[in-house]
């Protein structure tokens, strides 16, 4: 099958070389396959002629050529240097015009020639005119000595007389129309053949734009726009700036698009866009010159530059206010907005107002001064405060809060945030909150909301200054609870459902407890707590009780109601005041009874001095008095039967006669 090949061309301006007989012009071409792609690095035959009138004139002069294309398929001839097949270049008179030139390529070098297109000659035929019709060994236009140095040495102007192409000494400028022209040939373009003898725009420059279009079919890496840099050898080794299809590319780092400082706070800039079909343009990548940001409400899909503001927006980008851009700011995403100098806002709805402040995530927000919030929602309002998950809120200066919010145990929400608003507060966990300056809440529904206050652990509660709680709560001033619940001023809770209820009371130990059975009944759970209720009293223990002012219950089930009693044991028998020292109250007790229902006392000390043992059991039981026995009339210390029998033994003391009297007694 044959193979079709495409030849794109363009044309340097003709060089004219010496006057002499033949002359010649440059040519370059990019040589590609019938795929599209550039032949690069490769030797092709190519075959030149000079056709008279029309593409499909006569012959008047035809040459050949072997060239090598370089890395970008690029090849460089001069025509009427070739292998000469028919006529004599140096013979063609181009004032005889018009003429085309029809180029033919052998890409096997096998004699195979096949038609790569025939476009009509212009600048180069006018360089050979004029070359003829001078008398002087070249063409030479030259200013002259009296002539401002700002005046054209050559011009191109239009029919009313406006330049559109001038040469001068120092420059070269082609003039676009600013109003005026219609249809598709205003402005400057370059454009390129197809295969079908067609011309298709390659580039165009108008008022309003530049513009590069680039061949959607095209394959391999070589195709789109690209700048590149020559080496001494005059091949192209190094791309520098790229624009394709799906990229735009900048490889050199000293690449720069420089705006004039004339420009500035004006509408000069640089920007990449498009036209939609009702006419109005729509920016993708602008640079503004300006020291104030351009209003962009609504929203658009743009990359914008500030060099005065050194800010960067990209993505779906939202400006509703000159001021709403900081400097050297950033923000990518949906709406974010970087407001703030020096602050960034990446994600969906995202907003860094303040000074040095950053926000990333849905609709997270950084409010404050050097302020930081990640996460869905969250909220930094605080100076140098932190935000950090779903829902997450520090609204204290200097303040952290790292969770998200509240969910029940079905997996709801609950709408309760992690939240540090005291001011150098941290929260820590799910739905934690510290509300207090300097309070620390840690674990999962944690609250610290006490001045200084610490909570630690899951529900853990601290609600009083400088109160403690590590899975408990501590609702008194200074309280300390670890496991159970301390709301007296510095009191102390230690122990799962241990209570201290009053003031510097201290309560150790568990209310809550198996009962083991024997087989088949279960294991029964007994719930009662530990508590210290009066002031500066202390329970440990099971379910034990300190009641009275300054009492003191260990063991299991014991209570100690008198003021400044100790009872041990269990199931004592509860008596006494307990605001008040009464002589007869218990001052040490140890209990023995059974139950609440069947409280008893192994041994009791009163405040009196007054000891009982086993005072109300069995008949053998001991009482020991310090007083008179009924039946003497001096001091006994008695050793008494308990039941109230007559039967009495005793040990006496006697100061009558000349001495002191020890004796032993018993009666009946």
């Amino acid at each position: 099958m044959k193979r079709h090949f495409l030849l794109v061309m363009f044309f340097l301006l003709a060089g004219l070389l010496p006057a002499q007989l033949p002359q010649s012009f440059r040519y370059q071409a990019v040589v590609r396959g019938s795929d599209g792609y550039p032949l690069r690095e490769k030797t092709v035959g190519m075959r030149i002629s000079i056709l008279a009138g029309s593409e499909t004139g006569n012959v008047l002069y035809s040459e050949s050529h072997v060239l090598v294309s370089n890395a970008m398929g690029i090849v460089n001839a001069e025509i009427g240097k070739g292998t000469v097949l028919k006529g004599n270049f140096g013979e063609i008179d181009w004032s005889a015009g018009p003429f085309y030139m029809k180029t033919e390529l052998d890409i096997a070098n096998n004699g195979s020639w096949a038609d790569a297109g025939t476009t009509q000659l212009l600048p180069v035929p006018f360089a050979m005119y004029a070359e003829k019709t001078n008398t002087s060994a070249k063409f030479e236009i030259k200013g002259r000595a009296d002539l401002p140095s700002d005046t054209a040495l050559f011009e191109i102007k239009d029919r009313n007389g406006n330049t559109v192409f001038a040469v001068y000494e120092g420059a070269v400028r082609m003039y676009v129309s600013e109003g005026g022209v219609k249809g598709g040939r205003g402005g400057f373009a370059v454009g390129g053949r197809t295969g079908s003898k067609g011309f298709d725009t390659l580039m165009i420059v108008t008022p309003d734009s530049i513009r590069f279009y680039i061949n959607e079919q095209s394959k391999g890496g070589r195709g789109g726009f690209a700048v590149g840099g020559r080496t001494p050898e005059k091949s192209f080794t190094k791309e520098i700036f790229r624009v394709t299809l799906d990229s735009l590319r900048i490889t050199s780092p000293d690449m720069k698009i420089n705006i004039p400082e004339t420009r500035l706070n004006t509408s000069g800039g640089f920007s990449v866009g498009k036209i939609s079909t009702i006419g109005k343009t729509k920016d993708f990548f602008n640079i503004n010159p300006k020291d104030a940001a351009q209003i962009v409400n609504p929203s658009e899909a743009r990359v914008l530059w500030y060099p005065q503001k050194e800010a960067f927006l990209a993505g779906r980008v939202l400006v509703e206010s000159p001021d709403s851009v900081g400097t050297n700011s950033v923000s990518f995403g949906f709406e974010s907005k970087a407001i703030g100098n020096w602050s960034q806002a990446f994600g969906y709805k995202s907003i860094a107002k303040k000074n040095y402040s950053m926000a990333i995530g849905w609709q997270s927000k950084a409010l404050g001064l050097s302020s930081y919030a990640f996460g869905k929602s969250a909220q930094a309002s605080g100076e140098d405060g932190f935000a950090f998950g779903s829902g997450a809120l520090a609204s204290g200066d200097k303040s952290f809060a790292l969770g998200s919010t509240g969910i029940d145990t079905s997996g709801a929400v609950t709408g309760t945030p992690t939240k540090a608003s005291g001011n150098y507060s941290y929260a820590i966990g799910l739905s934690s909150q510290a509300t207090a300056d300097g309070s620390m809440a840690i674990g999962s529904v944690a609250s610290a909301s006490g001045l200084y206050s610490i909570a630690l652990g899951s529900y853990a509660s601290a609600s009083e200054k400088q109160s403690m709680a590590l899975n408990g709560i501590a609702s008194g001033p200074y309280a300390l609870s670890i496991g159970g619940s301390a709301s007296g001023y510095r009191s102390n809770a230690f122990g799962y459902k241990t209570q201290a209820l009053g003031d510097y009371s201290t309560a150790i130990g568990s209310g809550y407890y198996m009962k083991f059975l024997f087989p088949p009944n279960p294991p029964v759970a007994v719930n009662n707590p530990t508590i210290a209720s009066g002031y500066y009293s202390m329970a440990v223990g099971a379910s034990v009780e300190a009641r009275g002012t300054y009492s003191t219950a260990m063991g299991y089930r014991t209570i100690a109601k008198a003021y400044n009693s100790f009872v041990i044991g269990r199931y004592n028998t509860v008596t006494g005041d307990s605001l008040k020292w009464v002589l007869t109250d218990p001052l040490f007790v140890i209990g023995n009874g059974t139950s609440f229902s069947n409280p008893h006392d192994a041994f009791v000390v009163s405040k009196n001095g007054t000891v009982t043992i086993n005072t109300d059991t069995a008949s053998y039981s001991l009482k020991i008095y310090n007083t008179n026995d009924d039946g003497f009339t001096y001091g006994v210390y008695s050793i008494v039967n308990g039941g109230g029998g007559t039967t009495h033994y005793g040990v006496y003391a006697s100061a009558s006669g000349a001495g002191t009297n020890y004796g032993v007694y018993g009666y009946a």
